[in-house]
C-alpha cells in the first residue's frame, strides 16, 4: 500500500480475511484497500472522459446531432469537472475554431459556447459544491477582474491560435449566415460577440466595427443585448487598467459603437449603454 500499489494489497488484505473471517482489522483493512481501488479506476476514467469527448465532437463520422451533443457534455466537463486545462492541452481551441465555422447553426454555437466556457472562469474547485455563479463576488471596481488560471491560459491560448480578428471573421461569418428574417436569436453570432468581450481590446478596431453592426441588427434584440453587454465589458476593462496604459484615443470605430448604441430604443439596453459610455 505504501508504494502504491493498492490492488496488490487488497489482495492481500482478502486472503487475511479468508483466514481469518473474525478479525475485524483484517476486515477494517480490506475495506479501506477496496475504496482506495475503486477511488484510483474512477480517477483514470474521469482523466481519459474528455479525450473520449472531444473526439466524439470533432469526428465527422457521427451525426451532428451526437456531435452537439458531445459539444455540450464537453461544456459540463469544464464547469464541473474543472478539466479547462485538459481540454487546452488536448488541443481543442484550433480545432473548436474549425467547427465554428461549420455550416450547421447547431454545430457553430456549440462550438463558440465551449470557447466562451473555457474563458469564462465559471469552473467548480475542488473544494466546492456547485460551480461558481458569475460575477457574484465584489471587487475593487478601481483594478482588473480577478481570473482563474485555467480561463486566463484559455483566453491566452484562443488569442495566440486563434487571434482576435479570427473572432470577428467569425462572427462576421455568423452574421452573414444568420437570416435576419429569422425568429431565431442567432445563438452562433451571440456566442462570437460574448467570446469578443472576453478577450477583446478597446484598440482593436475590427472588432468595435463588428459590435457596431451587431448594435444594427434591430430584428434580434438578444444579439444587440450581447453586443452591448461586450462593448460595456470592454469598455470595463479599459477603465480598470488605468494609468498602466495610454489613454483611449477618440476614434471613427469607437464613434461607431456609441452612435449604434445611441440609436437603440428599448429601456434595458439603453441603461447597459449609459454604464458603458461612464465606464
Amino acid at each position: 500500500e505504501q508504494l502504491g500499489r493498492c490492488g496488490d494489497a487488497l489482495k492481500d488484505a482478502m486472503m487475511l480475511v479468508r483466514l481469518q473471517p473474525t478479525t475485524k482489522d483484517f476486515t477494517t483493512l480490506a475495506q479501506r484497500l477496496k475504496v482506495a481501488v475503486l477511488k484510483g479506476v474512477d480517477s483514470a476514467a474521469d482523466a481519459l472522459l474528455p479525450v473520449k469527448v472531444l473526439e466524439e465532437a470533432l469526428s465527422e463520422k457521427n451525426t451532428v446531432e451526437a456531435r452537439v451533443e458531445a459539444l455540450k457534455k464537453a461544456r459540463g466537463l469544464c464547469v464541473f469537472r474543472g478539466h479547462t486545462d485538459t481540454f487546452l492541452r488536448l488541443g481543442a481551441v484550433p480545432a473548436l475554431a474549425q467547427l465554428a465555422r461549420d455550416e450547421s447553426e447547431e454545430m457553430a454555437a456549440g462550438a463558440l459556447a465551449f470557447l466562451c466556457v473555457m474563458a469564462s472562469g465559471l469552473e467548480r474547485e475542488e473544494d466546492e459544491e456547485d460551480p461558481p455563479q458569475e460575477e457574484t463576488a465584489v471587487f475593487d471596481v478601481n483594478k482588473p477582474l480577478p481570473v482563474k488560471k485555467s480561463a486566463e491560459a484559455a483566453r491566452r491560448c484562443i488569442v495566440d491560435d486563434v487571434g482576435m480578428a479570427g473572432v470577428v471573421d467569425i462572427g462576421r461569418l455568423r452574421r452573414k449566415m444568420f437570416p435576419k428574417d429569422s425568429s431565431s436569436s442567432g445563438g452562433s453570432c451571440i456566442c462570437a460577440v460574448k467570446l469578443l468581450g472576453m478577450i477583446g481590446n478597446m484598440d482593436d478596431s475590427s472588432g468595435l466595427v463588428f459590435l457596431a453592426q451587431c448594435l444594427e441588427v434591430i430584428e434580434s434584440e438578444a444579439l444587440q443585448s450581447a453586443a452591448l453587454t461586450c462593448f460595456g465589458r470592454l469598455c470595463d476593462h479599459r477603465r480598470r487598467l488605468g494609468t498602466t496604459v495610454k489613454a483611449l484615443r477618440d476614434s471613427h470605430p469607437l464613434r461607431l459603437c456609441i452612435e449604434a448604441g445611441l440609436g437603440l430604443t428599448q429601456v434595458s439596453l439603453v441603461d447597459s449603454l449609459r454604464s458603458a459610455i461612464a465606464s
